[in-house]
């Protein structure tokens, strides 16, 4: 089953995950054209897979492809890139498209997965904190601090 997934593409990773959901999410996910989110630039991205579960209102998954083949320095760039990914498609699509409720109170529940043929330990160690600990993560700009 390894050697299987390691000879897949890109696109028949992410065929895999969406005809296999029950084993990997632990529920049977109605799977839809992922919806255009406009990036911050008015760019259109999408997750690779969007749907809807029993258990939670939205899945998005974003599949990732060839993690383990990267140098650490690499591998921990992508790291990066995928958990920013993922939150950023979460909060573009709940922005443009509603999600029942506002920013600050949403009424429904979003589950993120990041699904690849290999994941590093540090995907690994920041979705676990994440979810462990129930994050709420700020922002603020140095022009914003020197302008107050």
């Amino acid at each position: 089953m390894v050697e299987m997934i390691e000879n897949m593409d890109h696109e028949d990773l992410v065929n895999y995950v969406s005809e296999n959901s029950s084993a990997i999410f632990g529920e049977e996910v109605n799977w839809t054209e992922p919806p255009i989110i406009r990036g911050e630039k008015g760019y259109p991205i999408r997750p690779d897979l969007f749907g809807h579960g029993r258990k939670s209102s939205i899945v998005i998954v974003e599949v990732k492809k060839g993690f383990k083949y990267k140098n650490s320095t690499n591998m921990r760039d992508d790291a990066h890139k995928s958990i920013g990914q993922i939150l950023d498609y979460a909060n573009m699509y709940i922005r443009q498209h509603g999600f029942g409720g506002s920013m600050r109170q949403p009424t429904g529940h979003v589950r993120l997965f990041i699904v690849g043929d290999y994941i590093s330990k540090t995907v690994e160690n920041i979705c676990e904190f994440l979810t462990a600990k129930n994050i709420s993560i700020k922002h603020k700009s140095v022009q914003d601090i020197i302008a107050n």
